[in-house]
């Protein structure tokens, strides 16, 4: 593979302090292994063998070769489900919305050619195990490095059993040299000192010293830590006499070895030593000296000892240094946090964790807060504290504490900037499950917290349920902030489904953001607003909420809710202005996208496709959101998912293959129906489009009518407008001109109206068509020239599907006129902006017969109507026959009584029998 560029090692640790000695022939084995294939490889060992060191230097040695070396530290996870939300911590990848973090793993490494690292894995072997399997089967390009102290049983698992360093003064290879045992002994007692060579006596000892410690790492390191302040004599005839001491029989001899240096070590502790080691082991993932101070000092270590104290044990070996980017950082191996953790006894235990809980709750506090939250230094500070925020939130639930409540809810934001919706709404659950159900602020602010997550996981139902408790609570205790939070999430979800009755909510919840002065519940509120009326295509009123949305936005840094703004305004701009227009907007959107978020990516290919169709290249766009749309089915993303099959189905109505069209349609109006207004609406679209193109005016009559009985539902007037086009075009198809030019009118009407000048040049070719067939090939040239003429000038390409329809209206019309007229025609069409373009189509409804007056005024479907009406049948019966919604009847009688001039069924009835006995 070509190296030119490095690979990027993504580990939660700096570089060892100390040199890397021996395993030369575990190293070159390793190699070995992976070079011929092998695609698994567990290192295995008792604790102290090396396991850890040998990874991590072979992943440095490795790393020239492949793309990406991502190191993950396991042994402090104690929650099973928090395995694949480690190795996401590591691999610096975000877990999108709706996305598990399995699924966001394995789609991470799925093209990768890297090598991760799983340390310390023993003690959830059963669950590392299952994460594997996945990442072996969905990432055929990386390869796994294990360390656990038994083997994961896996098909195609290589196991290397790690042992100890060779103690035999011959060598490992043969030449004589120095076992690998007395090399790393010398090496540490050296260390730092002028002289670089033993006495012949020494050199026996530290032969018999390295042979008395079995050749275990560890214990060599924690042995010849001493070196540094007692006589190798003496610790040469200390560590002679262990072998006379009693241990417990039934541990293995390297158990007891290790177990034996551990102890000896620690009887050379001063008392402040020892009981800070003890208190250490509540940590999880390292500690920083502040944080030592914090949780570890009270009456019986005084604070000012705790540097000195670790000091000593990092002298010792008993504790690791690591040098991060922004601070010091300290660390116990796992073998280590063992034993410590068993001198660590109750009540001191109890004590020590109570003050790491709290420590680490308010470290989380300290980053939610409102005007403050978006500090970047803030968030990447929790990053590095994950593992013992985890910690704290699981004792937290297991001693029923609200502080479980408390920490989830001051980590909502975090979640949610990192992308980790899935782990943020499991952990908001298992605290709130685990908390008694008694009304406080922190119930409140979790319960929303909870809401807020699992709804950008497509769930509304919960979201819906946790945000109304969150309300309710928020109430009885008064907290207003929680309130608003609770508020704002409860109407974004309404908003899905029904936009114009969320909206007063919203509103409310924006008045209420302000009042408590929490900017994040603002955004969520305004733009909750500014999507509601994107939903109902209303471009002024979601400009003016976007415009304050994202000032808002913009001065703490929440590129997430800029980014939603941002595709709207992309929507806005296809349909007002074409597509040159939207890609300046789509890149506006690309730099505001969280590549790591599978549903921003999702959501963004959806509007780049339909652009992509748009302008004339329907494969191009199909290509880009099939191959998004793989990513968000997997990881089941409903919103996403929902998008990309809308620009799927249009890009399929533009290639002309209808069936697949049909299918997408179909499917996406099954799954939203009842949930996403905006895809439901889409979906009819789609369906409608593909059925007047395959042309069955019927089947695009029906599609209309349920798009029309949407559009009421959810206030959405452009809708209603398409809706009316493609009934316009269905009359046409059936060569009811009457019906055609008059639904074309009204839609027309309200293009001009609203400014979707996109929609209105489908419309005029409509009106072209109508005045071909009513004789008037002039106008029909004139027409289609200024639309032909619009739509280059914004890069904007009608469905190659619809050319053949079209084009034959135009050679009709064409056809039916002198050359030189023919030419006078196109050229004053062409030559039209298109505002007069449309003015012009607007005008001749004075040519036509007048609407309203008359019996022969109703179109066909209100004839229907009228004779069903007047049969006494009521509005449900008159939408079940005729397949038509009963808020679509509604506007049909309206209609009809309208022009009929009366006001009700019984003085229709009369005008039905009147007209047939003048007719008979």
């Amino acid at each position: 593979m070509s190296t030119d560029r490095p690979a990027r090692v993504a580990r939660p640790r700096s570089e060892p302090p100390t040199s890397f000695v021996g395993r030369r022939h575990e190293l070159a084995e390793l190699k070995r292994l992976f070079e011929s294939g092998r695609r698994l490889v567990t290192l295995i060992g008792p604790g102290g063998i090396g396991k850890t060191r040998l990874a991590e230097h072979a992943a440095t040695a490795f790393e020239a070769d492949i793309d990406r070396v991502t190191f993950v530290d396991l042994v402090t996870v104690t929650d099973p489900c928090s395995v694949a939300a480690a190795i996401l911590d590591a691999s610096a990848v975000a877990a999108s919305a709706g996305s598990s973090p399995l699924l966001a793993v394995a789609e991470a490494f799925a093209d990768r050619h890297g090598l991760l690292v799983l340390d310390g894995c023993e003690h959830l072997s059963a669950d590392v195990a299952a994460v594997v399997d996945v990442l072996v089967s969905r990432c055929p390009r990386l390869r796994l490095l294990i360390t656990s102290r038994e083997p994961l049983g896996l098909p195609g698992e290589t196991v290397l059993v790690v042992p100890p360093l060779a103690v035999d003064p011959s060598g490992v290879d043969g030449r004589g040299d120095r076992g690998d045992a007395a090399r790393l002994f010398i090496d540490r007692i050296l260390s730092g000192k002028p002289r670089q060579h033993l006495t012949s006596t020494e050199s026996h000892m530290v032969d018999d010293v390295v042979r008395e410690l079995d050749g275990i790492p560890l214990a060599i390191e924690l042995v010849a830590a001493y070196a540094k302040t007692t006589a190798l004599a003496d610790i040469h005839a200390s560590v002679h006499r262990w072998r006379l001491s009693a241990d417990d029989p039934t541990r293995q001899e390297r158990h007891r070895t290790m177990r034996r240096s551990l102890d000896w070590s620690h009887a050379l502790l001063s008392h402040d030593e020892a009981l800070l080691l003890a208190r250490l082991s509540v940590f999880a993932g390292g500690w920083t000296l502040e944080a030592a101070e914090r949780v570890c000092a009270d009456a019986a270590l005084a604070e000012p000892a705790i540097l000195d104290a670790l000091t000593g044990l990092l002298d010792k070996s008993l504790i690791t240094l690591r040098h991060g980017v922004s601070s010091v950082r300290f660390d116990l191996l796992g073998v280590v946090r063992e034993y410590a953790a068993e001198l660590l006894a109750d009540p001191d235990r109890a004590e020590v964790v109570a003050r790491h809980r709290r420590y680490f709750l308010a470290l989380a506090e300290h980053t939610d807060v409102p005007g403050e939250s978006h500090d970047p230094a803030r968030h990447e500070r929790l990053d590095v504290e994950a593992a013992n925020l985890r910690a704290a939130l699981d004792e937290a639930c297991r001693r029923g504490s609200a502080d479980a409540l408390r920490i989830t809810a001051a980590l909502a934001l975090h979640w949610r900037i990192r992308g980790r919706f899935a782990e943020g709404a499991n952990a908001s659950a298992q605290a709130l499950e685990a908390v008694p159900e008694t009304a406080s602020g922190a119930r409140a602010r979790a319960l929303a917290t909870h809401a807020t997550l699992v709804f950008w996981t497509g769930d509304l139902t919960r979201a819906k349920l946790s945000a109304l408790e969150a309300i309710e609570v928020a109430r009885v205790v008064g907290d207003r902030r929680a309130h608003a939070h609770g508020l704002a999430r409860h109407a974004t979800a309404v908003t899905m489904a029904h936009p114009r009755d969320a909206q007063p909510a919203l509103r409310q919840a924006v008045r209420l953001a302000r009042e408590v002065d929490d900017p994040v519940a603002l955004c969520d509120a305004l733009s909750g607003l500014a999507m509601s009326y994107h939903w109902q295509d209303d471009f002024p009123r979601m400009i003016e909420a976007i415009q304050r949305n994202d000032e808002v936005a913009a001065s703490i840094g929440l590129d997430s809710a800029r980014f939603w703004t941002a595709w709207a305004l992309t929507h806005r701009a296809r349909l007002t202005e074409g597509p040159r227009a939207a890609w300046a907007r789509a890149a506006e959107m690309a730099a505001l996208v969280n590549r790591d978020d599978a549903l921003v990516r999702g959501v963004a290919t959806e509007v780049r496709a339909i652009i992509d169709v748009m302008a004339g290249h329907p494969a191009r766009g199909y290509a880009i959101a099939d191959a998004q749309a793989a990513r968000s089915r997997r990881e089941a993303l409903r919103w996403g998912t929902g998008m990309l099959r809308h620009a799927m189905g249009l890009a399929k109505v533009a290639l002309g293959d209808f069936d697949a069209a049909r299918d997408l349609g179909e499917g996406l109006y099954a799954r939203e129906q009842n949930g996403a207004g905006y895809l439901a609406w889409h979906a009819q679209e789609i369906l409608m489009l593909a059925a007047l193109g395959s042309g069955d005016p019927g089947a695009g009559r029906v599609h209309a009518e349920r798009i029309v009985a949407i559009a009421d539902h959810l206030g959405n007037r452009r809708a209603d407008t398409v809706a009316r086009a493609g009934l316009a075009r269905a009359a046409l198809l059936e060569r009811d001109l009457v019906d055609a030019d008059a639904r074309a009118q009204e839609a027309l009407a309200a293009c001009v109206r609203h400014g979707w000048w996109v929609d209105a040049l489908g419309i005029v070719e409509i009106v072209a068509a109508v005045a071909v067939e009513r004789g008037q090939p002039d106008r029909a040239i004139r027409l289609f020239a200024g639309v032909g003429a619009a739509r280059a000038q914004r890069g904007l390409v009608r469905f190659r599907s619809e050319d053949p329809f079209w084009q034959s209206r135009l050679d009709a019309a064409r056809a039916a006129v002198d050359p030189p007229a023919r030419a006078r025609a196109e050229a004053a069409g062409a030559s039209r902006s298109l505002e007069q373009t449309l003015e012009y189509a607007s005008r001749g409804r004075g040519s036509r017969k007048p609407r309203g007056r008359g019996w022969t005024g109703l179109t066909r479907m209100e004839r229907q109507v009228a004779e069903l009406a007047a049969q006494g049948l009521p509005n449900a019966a008159i939408a079940a026959e005729l397949f038509i919604a009963m808020g679509t009847v509604k506007n049909h009688l309206a209609h009809i009584f309208g022009k009929l001039e009366i006001t009700n069924r019984t003085e229709l009835a009369a005008r039905r029998d009147h007209l047939n006995r003048v007719s008979s």
